[in-house]
């Protein structure tokens, strides 16, 4: 099964990836290259990526587009200054961290924006390459209990006349 949803997705041409490589300063290993020009800016089901003791979704890749909150450039100028030297952005992990591409080595790093500036630093090492990394996303369906009962509830005081507009 395919974590994307192909509906919207806009290919990118070799052209286009290499216009965006040199915005970027960089070049981009072979896998992700061919993943962007296939997948740019498709969107992704629900997932989850479990890594060691970590465990986080991807809540949409960066790609070439006009909406700043995915653009690939846009999210490089962002943090630039905050991410490891020769990372890029690739996707938005939940919680507002950051999945980064090392286009030095090809590495894949989570970058937790809540440990930043700490002496433990806030990247975590995720995969060798991008591919590895691809195959690392499963999809994921949190269980809902449908055996729970719910016996009794509480109101604080001024509760109801707070949210009056959106109570029943």
């Amino acid at each position: 099964m395919s974590i994307f949803i192909n509906s919207s997705r806009v290919e990118l041409s070799d052209t286009a990836i290499r216009t965006v490589e040199q915005s970027l300063a960089t070049t981009f290993p072979a896998d992700y290259r061919a993943f962007i020009g296939k997948h740019n800016l498709s969107p992704i089901a629900s997932n989850r990526v479990v890594s060691g003791n970590q465990s986080f979704n991807i809540s949409y890749f960066f790609g070439v587009g006009s909406e700043s909150r995915t653009n690939l450039v846009d999210q490089f100028s962002m943090y630039e200054s905050r991410i490891p030297k020769d990372t890029r952005p690739i996707a938005m992990a939940g919680g507002g961290n950051l999945i980064l591409l090392n286009t030095a080595n090809g590495s894949v790093l989570f970058w937790d924006h809540e440990s930043e500036g700490r002496s433990d630093a806030g990247e975590l090492w995720i995969a060798s390459n991008f591919d590895n990394f691809l195959s690392m996303i499963e999809a994921y369906t949190p269980e809902i209990p449908t055996d729970v009962t719910v016996n009794s509830v509480e109101l604080k005081a001024g509760f109801a006349s707070k949210f009056k507009d959106y109570l029943l």
